[in-house]
């Protein structure tokens, strides 16, 4: 039996969960989402309590038991509080500012880039620290990982958009016998 899977999901106050035909509807404070169910796998929604349940003991029943119940648990995460990633942007020069809620990025280039939020994601930016929040946690981790691709981290200078606490090792560069010390004969 799967370990996720098995395990009961706790609907905190002020989410409301909905079974719509083959689809949980799950509505909080921040907003709606809907998680589709496969044909093997049901939901039952009892005492403010959620059991994720396969039909049979097929190969892909138990491949979507857990995947399905950690999706509906992170629906009712999101609903209620938000998901968040932070990115730093690091280099001399490098800025990050919203206008128009478009993400505007310095970092380097002749040209700035603009990236267009995803429909329901926030972005805000702050000391050059963006912040990216939603209710949706893969579109939340997919918009930040779309900012940091525009500059990945330098691994000579550390120059770059990375994710806050997020460690790059840094190389040391190239050495000519000039720049080192010459011992004399």
């Amino acid at each position: 039996m799967s370990r996720i899977g098995s395990r009961v999901i706790k609907i905190p106050n002020g989410v409301s969960l909905t079974k719509v035909d083959n689809n949980v509807e799950i509505k909080g404070q921040h907003g709606r989402l809907l998680v589709k169910l496969p044909k093997n796998i049901v939901c039952e929604i009892q005492d403010n309590e959620v059991f994720v349940k396969r039909l049979n003991d097929t190969k892909a029943a138990k491949e979507m038991h857990g995947t399905i119940r950690t999706h509906i648990n992170n629906a009712v995460y999101g609903v209620s509080n938000l998901f968040k990633k932070e990115l730093e942007v690091r280099g001399t020069g490098y800025t990050a500012n919203i206008e128009n809620n478009k993400l505007v990025l310095n970092v380097g280039f002749s040209k700035s880039i603009t990236l267009i939020p995803k429909e329901g994601i926030k972005i805000t930016c702050d000391n050059n620290i963006i912040t990216v929040t939603g209710i949706n946690k893969q579109l939340v981790g997919e918009q930040a990982a779309i900012i940091r691709r525009q500059r990945k981290p330098d691994p000579y200078k550390g120059n770059g958009i990375r994710y806050v606490n997020e460690h790059v090792a840094t190389r040391v560069g190239k050495r000519t016998e000039s720049s080192s010390v010459v011992k004399a004969k």
